[in-house]
């Protein structure tokens, strides 16, 4: 809120003047956080806790303590409640080295809350609080007599969209002064969770980066993001799905073979195995594997595919950029915390075999997504089962056909795959797939096909490589073997799991194995 542009507080021309001026000028400034998972937020004291997830919310802390350290002059005093949290006080010291005195504030504060469901503010301070939703609360108490409170109030009523914060009915509503009042020598600010929220857009509000191609989602998770929708993959998430679903222990791989597909042959490089003999030296060996990281069950990464058109990958990134020594849009940095959370699988391909639909998976068959919705129900589920941070893994059968297909096929295709690129079964691309996705907060998607979507893509404009992967950040699993997890998912009636993935931590690279195993 300090920033005219949040995303980049490091730029002076993005600092709000009216905020430099006010910081400029203090004798004396506290600044309360409470960490989103602090007694205060989850025990319902602040509205619309947990909307966020730590990592997010470390991010844009950060950048609003570099704001603080180079507008408030040297001589202010800076006193600064966490609350006694350790790695609060650690940031804060990280951020603001050698000047801020730490212990409990005395003076009262006001707290602005953006909701979830809507683009209102929500403002409390004292012991007043709102649950209904980011309606305004009527301030027509004397805290509002504070001019520190009347200045904060107005600087942070010029964030909101689609507010004017000169409206006369507004100002009078919260009985603020039409003019500005004096700048304040004293000023206090909490940083609650949902101060540093922001807000999920609408897939109708997408793209969010108006200068990017069609349905863009950059700079949702920060101007330096990484992982995409794998963000909504929080502690709080991944820790419910892990209580929910691991009641047995027992567990299945969903990684097809690293040799599987050597007849017929993909384009791709298949899995080259040299073992190494210590003999006579001594009695040990080693072995060395070269591969295509697609060869099999893959992830694929944000460097894999771009806009078509525009050439540019997730956050608008160009494949010369992904030279740089940080290695931008490369999988590992996805293996420093994993895939893992609730995976909801969609076994289509059970529900096909059941209405006697006969489909070979090596030609372009296009999955529409009531049939999705269709298997769902048939498996006793809905749209409405699905939860922020869910895992998607759908079953087309392709890898059953493969796997089974007699002399003849295989001979065919081994000819046909040297000159075209193999057809396969997959989703159609729509909107109304994509928009279910979205603003469902799915984490990732993965199935046992060469591609998410049919292949060859006959719509391009919901092309699910450009949308999920250079769009939006959203993972796409190819290839993984789900023949055991069907058997499984039949045998105990339930169609959810916890699932872990881990990619190989290989800096620069563009997907990976998923080395992924499902837990029941």
């Amino acid at each position: 809120m300090l920033c005219k542009n949040p995303e980049d507080p490091k730029d002076p021309d993005t600092i709000d003047p009216i905020w430099a001026d006010l910081l400029g000028g203090l004798s004396t400034l506290e600044i309360v956080i409470q960490h989103p998972m602090s007694f205060y937020c989850t025990n319902g004291y602040l509205p619309g806790a947990g909307l966020i997830n730590d990592a997010e919310w470390n991010i844009l802390l950060k950048r609003r303590l570099e704001v603080i350290k180079r507008l408030v002059p040297e001589g202010t005093e800076i006193m600064v409640d966490v609350d006694e949290d350790p790695d609060l006080t650690k940031l804060v010291e990280e951020a603001i080295p050698n000047r801020c005195t730490f212990g409990d504030t005395e003076a009262g504060y006001l707290t602005f809350m953006r909701f979830k469901s809507t683009d209102a503010l929500d403002m409390f301070s004292g012991d007043d609080y709102s649950d209904d939703g980011g309606e305004y609360l009527d301030f027509r108490d004397p805290d509002l007599d504070d001019p520190v409170l009347q200045e904060l109030t107005r600087l942070t009523l010029a964030t909101v969209p689609n507010i004017d914060p000169n409206d006369p009915a507004l100002l009078d509503m919260l009985k603020l002064p039409v003019l500005p009042a004096k700048k304040p020598a004293h000023l206090t600010v909490s940083y609650s969770t949902t101060m540093a929220f922001q807000k999920h857009p609408n897939f109708d509000e997408l793209p969010l980066d108006k200068n990017g191609p069609r349905g863009n989602a950059w700079g949702l998770w920060g101007p330096d993001d990484q992982l995409g929708t794998l963000n909504h993959l929080n502690d709080d998430v991944i820790s419910q799905a892990a209580r929910e679903n691991i009641k047995t222990g027992s567990r299945l791989s969903l990684n097809w073979s690293m040799t599987g597909a050597s007849n017929p042959k993909f384009a791709r490089k298949n899995l080259e195995l040299k073992l190494i003999n210590k003999a006579p030296l001594k009695h040990a060996h080693d072995d060395e594997w070269s591969f295509n990281s697609q060869c099999s069950s893959q992830w694929d990464g944000f460097r894999h595919y771009a806009y078509q058109e525009e050439a540019l990958y997730y956050m608008g990134r160009k494949a010369e950029e992904f030279a740089a020594s940080d290695h931008p849009n490369s999988i590992h940095h996805v293996s420093e915390k994993g895939i893992a959370g609730r995976a909801v699988f969609i076994d289509w391909y059970s529900w096909a075999l059941n209405e006697g639909i006969q489909i070979d998976g090596m030609t372009s068959y296009e999955i529409p997504f009531d049939q999705i919705i269709k298997t769902l129900e048939y498996q006793n589920m809905s749209l409405d089962s699905f939860r922020a941070g869910d895992i998607i893994v759908i079953r087309f059968g392709y890898l059953a056909q493969y796997e089974n297909m007699d002399a003849t096929k295989r001979e065919h295709l081994n000819e046909l795959y040297k000159t075209q690129k193999p057809d396969n079964i997959g989703l159609k691309p729509s909107k109304e797939l994509l928009k279910f996705l979205w603003n469902t907060k799915i984490a990732a998607i993965c199935g046992d096909a060469r591609s998410l979507e049919v292949w060859p893509c006959k719509d391009l404009e919901w092309h699910l490589h450009e949308w999920l992967l250079a769009g939006w950040g959203m993972p796409i699993g190819e290839l993984f073997y789900l023949e055991e997890l069907s058997k499984k998912c039949k045998e105990l009636g339930r169609y959810t799991f916890f699932m872990s993935s881990s990619p190989m931590n290989v800096p620069g690279a563009v997907a990976s194995p998923p080395n992924a195993l499902a837990f029941f």
